[in-house]
């Protein structure tokens, strides 16, 4: 018996020590992972609350002066401001007719006139002048160029009136040649003033319309591609600090584009003659509102 009890004894001893063992390294991985796993879990609201969210403000809004200019001779050179306000998520665009009176240096002159005989430049200063309002860069596009612009932003669907040639009437989507001649046709019944109002009415419809996802994802190609095909005085250096709040607008807006039209008379010989108010309105147009106010 005593013998039996020794031969028990001399192995319980290793056998505990071994289980002994076990469990300091087991438990010891254990805790070791779950440090690294604690650490890790500690360490995802840190990284979320870096992330950076973009967002615009005033000194990312800019004013541009567009002109469609086909140089054939024949068709209407059309003119637009457009404001673009990443800030208040919305896009002001304000037709001016080629009629509109200039006063240049003390003679009074049609826009077109001033146009042609001054150049980009002057017309720049003269419209700045008359809406009371700085405008940033231009844009000088000819059929090429504007039509590629619609391209990208995808067309857009409007109503044609009946008394356009060559186009049916109604409710319909159109393409980038058959806004050209809508912009550009010369022969409406009420004249210049129907034609700037069918200008402002495509282009917000179309910048409402677009689809600012696809438009914003290809935006660095598009200013590329574009670029080259107009006349601007946009560089890339303007491009690149203004591309994030073009992007944010494309993607936030919501029906973000409104139609201005300057209010006025016809005077003798077709001219038109903008309203005293005019500076006050784009004022108020371009002004920290509600869209539509």
């Amino acid at each position: 018996m005593p013998k039996q009890k020794q031969k028990l004894g001399s192995t319980a001893i290793p056998f505990l020590l071994t289980v002994l063992i076990s469990l300091i390294v087991i438990g010891g991985t254990a805790l070791f992972i779950f440090e690294r796993i604690e650490k890790d879990d500690s360490s995802e609201p840190e990284s979320v609350d870096k992330i950076e969210y973009f967002t615009p403000t005033a000194e990312d809004s800019s004013t541009l002066m567009l002109i469609l200019d086909l140089e054939d001779g024949v068709s209407p050179i059309t003119f637009m401001v457009l404001r673009i306000d990443p800030e208040m998520r919305r896009y002001v665009c304000i037709p001016i007719a080629s009629t509109t009176i200039i006063n240049y240096d003390g003679q009074l002159m049609s826009l077109v006139e001033h146009y042609k005989n001054g150049g980009i430049i002057e017309t720049k200063n003269s419209l700045e002048s008359l809406l009371g309002v700085t405008i940033d860069r231009y844009i000088k596009m000819n059929s090429k160029g504007f039509q590629k612009i619609c391209d990208i932003l995808g067309g857009v669907q409007i109503y044609v009136p009946s008394d356009v040639d060559d186009m049916e009437p109604g409710e319909q989507y159109l393409a980038a040649s058959q806004i050209q001649n809508l912009v550009t046709y010369g022969e409406y019944k009420n004249g210049e003033q129907q034609r700037m109002i069918m200008v402002g009415t495509i282009v917000s419809s179309m910048l409402n319309q677009t689809n600012g996802e696809r438009v914003a994802a290809g935006l660095d190609n598009s200013y590329t591609t574009v670029i080259n095909m107009v006349d601007s005085d946009i560089s890339l250096i303007d491009y690149t600090e203004k591309s994030e709040a073009l992007k944010y607008l494309l993607k936030q807006g919501n029906n973000p584009a409104e139609f201005r039209n300057p209010i006025g008379v016809v005077t003798e010989g077709g001219y038109f003659e903008m309203d005293k108010s005019i500076k006050e309105d784009v004022q108020y147009w371009f002004s920290r509102r509600e869209l539509n106010d």
